[in-house]
Protein backbone atom coordinates (compact mmCIF):
# COMPACT_ATOMS: atom_id res chain seq x y z
CA UNK A 1 0.00 0.00 0.00
CA UNK A 2 1.35 3.46 -0.90
CA UNK A 3 1.86 6.29 1.55
CA UNK A 4 -1.00 8.11 -0.19
CA UNK A 5 -3.34 5.18 0.48
CA UNK A 6 -2.19 5.01 4.11
CA UNK A 7 -2.92 8.73 4.49
CA UNK A 8 -6.43 8.06 3.15
CA UNK A 9 -6.79 5.13 5.55
CA UNK A 10 -5.93 7.40 8.51
CA UNK A 11 -8.58 9.90 7.42
CA UNK A 12 -11.19 7.18 6.93
CA UNK A 13 -10.39 5.54 10.28
CA UNK A 14 -10.84 8.89 12.02
CA UNK A 15 -14.17 9.16 10.18
CA UNK A 16 -13.34 12.60 8.76
CA UNK A 17 -14.44 14.00 5.44
CA UNK A 18 -11.69 15.17 3.11
CA UNK A 19 -12.67 18.76 3.97
CA UNK A 20 -12.55 18.25 7.75
CA UNK A 21 -9.26 16.39 7.50
CA UNK A 22 -7.76 19.07 5.24
CA UNK A 23 -8.92 21.84 7.58
CA UNK A 24 -7.55 20.03 10.62
CA UNK A 25 -4.03 19.81 9.16
CA UNK A 26 -4.10 23.19 7.44
CA UNK A 27 -4.13 22.20 3.76
CA UNK A 28 -6.71 22.59 1.02
CA UNK A 29 -9.29 19.92 0.31
CA UNK A 30 -7.88 19.87 -3.23
CA UNK A 31 -4.52 18.81 -1.78
CA UNK A 32 -6.11 15.89 0.07
CA UNK A 33 -8.11 14.90 -3.01
CA UNK A 34 -4.99 14.95 -5.19
CA UNK A 35 -2.96 13.00 -2.64
CA UNK A 36 -5.64 10.35 -2.25
CA UNK A 37 -5.90 10.03 -6.05
CA UNK A 38 -2.10 9.69 -6.03
CA UNK A 39 -1.66 12.63 -8.39
CA UNK A 40 1.17 13.84 -6.14
CA UNK A 41 3.48 12.32 -3.55
CA UNK A 42 2.85 13.13 0.10
CA UNK A 43 5.33 15.82 1.14
CA UNK A 44 7.28 15.95 4.38
CA UNK A 45 5.29 19.06 5.28
CA UNK A 46 1.97 17.20 5.00
CA UNK A 47 3.37 14.26 6.97
CA UNK A 48 4.56 16.59 9.71
CA UNK A 49 1.14 18.25 9.90
CA UNK A 50 -0.69 14.92 10.10
CA UNK A 51 1.64 13.59 12.79
CA UNK A 52 1.41 16.84 14.76
CA UNK A 53 -2.39 17.05 14.69
CA UNK A 54 -2.86 13.29 15.12
CA UNK A 55 0.12 12.25 17.28
CA UNK A 56 -1.29 8.79 17.88
CA UNK A 57 -0.71 7.88 14.23
CA UNK A 58 2.39 5.72 13.94
CA UNK A 59 4.89 7.61 11.77
CA UNK A 60 6.66 4.40 10.81
CA UNK A 61 3.41 2.90 9.54
CA UNK A 62 2.38 6.07 7.72
CA UNK A 63 5.69 6.49 5.91
CA UNK A 64 6.86 2.95 5.20
CA UNK A 65 3.90 0.76 6.08
CA UNK A 66 5.50 -1.13 8.97
CA UNK A 67 3.64 -1.75 12.20
CA UNK A 68 0.13 -0.63 13.06
CA UNK A 69 -1.78 2.47 12.01
CA UNK A 70 -1.69 3.74 15.62
CA UNK A 71 1.20 3.65 18.08
CA UNK A 72 0.91 1.01 20.75
CA UNK A 73 4.08 1.10 22.84
CA UNK A 74 6.43 3.92 22.18
CA UNK A 75 6.69 7.35 20.76
CA UNK A 76 7.89 7.62 17.19
CA UNK A 77 9.32 10.93 16.15
CA UNK A 78 10.15 12.04 12.68
CA UNK A 79 13.30 13.89 11.68
CA UNK A 80 13.17 15.86 8.44
CA UNK A 81 16.23 17.16 6.63
CA UNK A 82 16.28 20.51 4.83
CA UNK A 83 14.70 18.98 1.72
CA UNK A 84 11.66 17.78 3.67
CA UNK A 85 12.54 14.12 3.04
CA UNK A 86 12.08 11.52 5.74
CA UNK A 87 15.49 10.73 7.14
CA UNK A 88 15.23 8.79 10.41
CA UNK A 89 12.95 7.51 13.09
CA UNK A 90 13.73 7.55 16.78
CA UNK A 91 11.87 5.27 19.16
CA UNK A 92 11.37 6.26 22.76
CA UNK A 93 10.26 3.06 24.48
CA UNK A 94 9.53 4.84 27.76
CA UNK A 95 6.59 6.83 26.43
CA UNK A 96 3.24 5.16 26.19
CA UNK A 97 1.23 6.22 23.16
CA UNK A 98 -2.51 6.54 23.01
CA UNK A 99 -5.04 6.09 20.26
CA UNK A 100 -5.07 9.07 17.88
CA UNK A 101 -8.75 9.73 18.50
CA UNK A 102 -8.07 10.10 22.22
CA UNK A 103 -5.21 12.51 21.51
CA UNK A 104 -7.37 14.48 19.13
CA UNK A 105 -10.26 14.76 21.59
CA UNK A 106 -7.93 15.48 24.49
CA UNK A 107 -6.32 18.30 22.53
CA UNK A 108 -9.73 19.65 21.59
CA UNK A 109 -10.84 19.58 25.23
CA UNK A 110 -7.71 21.48 26.27
CA UNK A 111 -8.35 24.08 23.57
CA UNK A 112 -11.98 24.43 24.69
CA UNK A 113 -10.90 24.96 28.31
CA UNK A 114 -8.33 27.57 27.22
CA UNK A 115 -10.94 29.36 25.11
CA UNK A 116 -13.46 29.28 27.96
CA UNK A 117 -10.85 30.79 30.28
CA UNK A 118 -10.04 33.46 27.70
CA UNK A 119 -13.77 34.19 27.28
CA UNK A 120 -14.19 34.59 31.04
CA UNK A 121 -11.26 37.01 31.18
CA UNK A 122 -12.64 38.94 28.21
CA UNK A 123 -16.05 39.20 29.87
CA UNK A 124 -14.45 40.44 33.10
CA UNK A 125 -12.44 43.02 31.13
CA UNK A 126 -15.59 44.04 29.28
CA UNK A 127 -17.44 44.54 32.60
CA UNK A 128 -14.55 46.61 33.96
CA UNK A 129 -14.45 48.77 30.82
CA UNK A 130 -18.23 49.29 30.94
CA UNK A 131 -17.89 50.46 34.53
CA UNK A 132 -15.11 52.87 33.55
CA UNK A 133 -17.28 54.16 30.71
CA UNK A 134 -20.24 54.65 33.06
CA UNK A 135 -17.98 56.53 35.51
CA UNK A 136 -16.67 58.71 32.68
CA UNK A 137 -20.23 59.44 31.53
CA UNK A 138 -21.19 60.38 35.10
CA UNK A 139 -18.21 62.76 35.30
CA UNK A 140 -19.15 64.35 31.97
CA UNK A 141 -22.76 64.83 33.12
CA UNK A 142 -21.52 66.29 36.40
CA UNK A 143 -19.22 68.70 34.58
CA UNK A 144 -22.00 69.68 32.17
CA UNK A 145 -24.32 70.38 35.11
CA UNK A 146 -21.65 72.60 36.71
CA UNK A 147 -21.17 74.51 33.47
CA UNK A 148 -24.89 75.15 33.06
Amino acid sequence: MSINKRLSEVRNYLDLSQKKFADSIGVSVQTIQNLEKEKYNVSGEVLTKVLTVYPGVDARWLVIGEGDIFRKDGKYTLNLNGKQNISTFITDETTTAHDSKAYYHSGANEKIKALQSELTKTREENTRLKQELDNAKDKIISLQDKLL
